[in-house]
């Protein structure tokens, strides 16, 4: 009976240091973003080049706090249009004339691939869907393995560099078609500082080994007016 005892206080003990220590992870992390002055920000509009196939696009991505955002790609003299909140999204094609075509994807926000540039760590934390797997290594570097864990979605990993404690890659698997999975991993080359915060600024997607988006933030502006009518899905 003693050694049970013992053996389930031990595993107790684990646990807690376990917890603890994704707790000063995520709080260095939080300090190393400035995520306080993050949190204080209620509109935000990021400017993307994206390159893909010897093709670059221009992406423009709008946010209004707390969970509002409206995505503009323009490509070929078109705009693909996506509009989320917390439970929904609706992509449409804009061809010019306020000629509106709407687009069959998925109208469940979880789809939504908008934060790259923007850390979900704390917010998954607090929520308690982040636990600590371990530690390994990206590109050489040693970092933190970090698996969040949402009901109902893939998980993601999270690899955060000891040294900086800014995230340098992510991975999970997605299913872009039906019966078909792709391994997906996003590695963060650099960061730009802006008011104090630390974005994201060069972003590699590799799916399944293979390169196929390189993603740069060119400019950010933060707490502009953003009219209610761009986050409309009423059309």
């Amino acid at each position: 009976m003693k050694a049970v005892t013992c053996f389930i206080v031990g595993i107790i003990m684990v646990n807690m240091a376990t917890s603890k220590s994704l707790d000063d992870i995520v709080k260095r992390h939080m300090a190393a973003i400035n995520y306080e002055a993050m949190n204080q920000v209620k509109t935000m509009v990021q400017n993307v080049s994206t390159y893909q196939e010897g093709n670059e696009t221009n992406t423009v991505m709008m946010f209004k706090m707390p969970d509002k955002s409206r995505v503009v790609t323009s490509f070929g003299g078109m705009d693909i249009i996506t509009i989320r909140d917390k439970e929904r999204s609706y992509t449409f094609m804009d061809q010019g004339d306020n000629n509106l075509v709407p687009l069959p994807v998925s109208s469940d926000a979880s789809t939504d691939d908008t934060h790259l540039f923007i850390s979900q760590i704390p917010e998954l934390h607090k929520d308690g869907y982040l636990s600590l797997e371990g530690e390994s290594l990206v590109k050489g570097k040693p970092v933190y393995h970090l698996q969040a864990n949402i009901p109902g979605k893939p998980k993601i990993d999270y690899f955060i560099d000891k040294s900086t404690l800014l995230t340098v890659k992510t991975a999970t698997t997605i299913s872009p078609q039906i019966g078909i999975s792709a391994y997906t991993e996003t590695f963060i080359t650099a960061y730009t500082e802006h008011e104090g915060m630390m974005f994201p600024e060069t972003i590699r997607m590799v799916v399944d080994g293979e390169q196929v988006v390189v993603m740069t933030l060119t400019d950010i502006e933060i707490n502009i007016p953003l009219d209610d009518s761009l986050f409309s899905m009423e059309r």
